[in-house]
């Protein structure tokens, strides 16, 4: 089928504007479908977007998306982070009327990480209660979030006892008695969580060693009782959405936690908490891929790969044994040998530079993408060494003076 073709103008002078590649079939699909460009400026615009919104393509294609949305900013900081974008979003129709659509954004890129569009698919939410608007928004950004799936059953026995003490007045507030909120995170099983979970709480830990685990192991400290005023609100009523945000923490900044009991077919007492806040860490979902390509090619292309080692091989035996000697048993000697020659506070001192060589090597060598905090790092260890060195220089003349003098 032949590409729609529009009239687009631009600088003046129209221009026959093709439609992306693949995109001819979206003109039938009920759901609303635009597509962007890495300026903002809108490519595509298919009949569902028209009968949702009220503007028709040829006004549409050529203009600027940012004139036709409002108060945006932050999902699109989002969607460029994780690559994609889901939420209720709030339009203005060729009328003038507010429309609420429910949307999914997706941010294609090149195999270099350049953006080329952003593809946007949506459908009509105005038919919803202003409740269920708030409830389908949270699920829609539950992935954005660091997402948890839990398990309440276990704390059954904790949520009956602390809702007795609540009913005769001995608890008030959760936070006024951690025993309690212990007892609940303790009991509170982890049924799922998402990569985003994973990286921001999970530390060491991967997907297998937090499902099954109590959330208490994992959760921060300062939120904790949070997070069991939350679980007890909800843990028993499907309906209710409880929101709460919170003061900054070392995983995240500003962050707001969000919990709801999930509808059937889950259990009964399986809620889901989400956790949304900027994150010291938050590369973009791209580069955290490139960056694990590039460490994954790193071992790929081993001049002797590691599992050939157990041929017994001449070659894969002189390879580990040149890389314990070169790599290993050589650093140790020549820093021993240094040791003769420096005090064992200057070498201890030089030590401390290793990781900041480290990380330096990582970024020019592999390309990885150097933190805030990793440069503040590295320079506060740098200054200390400076300023060490400096003091002990200063010492050491004030002791020569001092021998002069004496002499």
């Amino acid at each position: 089928m032949a590409s729609l073709v529009h009239q687009v103008v631009t600088g003046g002078r129209e221009r026959p504007f093709t439609s992306p590649p693949a995109m001819e079939l979206s003109d039938f699909a009920s759901e609303s479908v635009i597509v962007r460009d890495e300026r903002g400026v809108i490519q595509y615009w298919n009949a569902a977007s028209e009968v949702l919104y009220g503007w028709p393509a040829m006004a549409m294609i050529g203009q600027n998306y940012e004139a036709f949305r409002e108060h945006e900013a932050e999902h699109t900081r989002a969607l460029l982070r994780e690559g994609r974008w889901e939420g209720v979003v709030r339009r203005r129709h060729l009328t003038g009327t507010e429309v609420v659509a429910a949307v999914r954004q997706i941010a294609r890129r090149d195999a270099n990480g350049t953006l080329l569009d952003i593809v946007e698919f949506g459908r009509n939410a105005g038919a919803m209660s202003e409740t269920a608007i708030i409830r389908l928004d949270a699920e829609l950004q539950g992935y954005l979030a660091a997402s948890w799936e839990l398990d309440t059953s276990p704390a059954r026995s904790v949520l009956h006892t602390i809702g007795e003490l609540r009913s005769r007045g001995i608890i008030d507030d959760l936070a006024e008695h951690p025993e309690w909120v212990e007892k609940l995170l303790s009991a509170t099983r982890i049924s799922a969580v998402n990569d985003r979970t994973v990286r921001m709480f999970g530390a060491h830990a991967g997907h297998k060693q937090m499902v099954g685990h109590p959330i208490g192991a994992f959760w921060p400290a300062e939120s904790r009782s949070v997070l069991a005023t939350l679980l007890e609100a909800v843990a028993s009523d499907r309906s209710r959405l409880e929101v709460r945000k919170v003061g900054s923490s070392g995983t995240m900044r500003d962050p707001i936690i969000s919990a709801w009991h999930a509808a059937e077919p889950k259990p009964p007492g399986t809620v889901v908490v989400t956790v949304k806040g900027a994150a010291d860490d938050d590369r973009t979902s791209w580069e955290l891929q490139a960056s694990e390509e590039r460490y994954r090619k790193l071992i790929q292309y081993l001049p002797t790969a590691l599992w050939q080692v157990d041929q017994l091989s001449f070659a894969a035996w002189t390879a580990v044994i040149a890389l314990a000697l070169i790599s290993t048993v050589g650093p140790m000697v020549l820093f021993l040998m240094g040791l003769e020659k420096i005090s064992g506070t200057e070498a201890s001192m030089l030590s401390t530079v290793e990781p900041v060589t480290a990380t330096i090597v990582a970024a020019l060598v592999l390309g990885d993408t150097l933190s805030p905090l990793q440069f503040l790092g590295g320079g506060l260890v740098l200054a200390a060494l400076v300023v060490s060195s400096l003091s002990r220089r200063s010492s050491r003349v004030r002791l020569e003076v001092i021998h002069r003098t004496a002499q």
